[in-house]
């Protein structure tokens, strides 16, 4: 379990030195309210998109739970 705890937390300095590191470039680019918002849209287009219902039903019949089946399309999107 420790390893587990290490390995996000390892994960997670990983993920904050990426967006650091994103947004330092983007401050420094004139275009950066453009790419901004372009970003914004792909992740709210994302985040709207209902999962593939097949891909649902195929889960399900493999044993997932409902909960489990469509966690893991939202992950995997």
């Amino acid at each position: 379990m420790h390893d587990v705890l290490q390995l996000q937390s390892e994960v997670r300095k990983i993920l904050i030195s990426l967006v650091e590191a994103s947004a330092r470039i983007l401050a420094a680019c004139p275009d950066s309210d453009e790419v901004s918002q372009v970003i914004q849209e792909k992740l709210d287009a994302r985040a709207k998109s209902e999962p593939d219902l097949q891909a649902f039903s195929l889960l399900k019949d493999m044993g997932f739970s409902e909960h489990v089946a469509s966690r893991a399309l939202h992950l995997n999107r």
